[in-house]
């Protein structure tokens, strides 16, 4: 077990559960609902990205060392610049 956050997480072959110590009343409705079991920030080489020929935009990428030991699931994620929000993405560890 790997403790993080006052919450657990418990590894078992390709499924992280996590153990949440605060406790939520979730509705019964039939639309998801979402909870936060985790927050952190994660350390980033950010960088500018363009190609004129291929598309007008500039982006900003963001260079992530160890990203393997955040324990990322596949997700759509919010990203926020300097607090203000900029939009989503996909992320896939995998």
């Amino acid at each position: 077990q790997v403790t993080g956050s006052g919450d657990e997480k418990e590894f078992l072959l390709n499924t992280v559960v996590f153990k949440i110590s605060k406790n939520y009343s979730i509705p019964s409705l039939d639309t998801p609902y979402m909870i936060e079991i985790d927050k952190f920030t994660i350390p980033a080489e950010f960088e500018y990205f363009a190609e004129p020929l291929l598309n007008e935009n500039v982006f900003l990428t963001a260079k992530v060392k160890d990203w393997n030991k955040y324990d990322l699931l596949p997700v759509d994620a919010s990203i926020y610049l300097e607090g203000t929000y900029a939009g989503t993405t996909y992320i896939n560890p995998y």
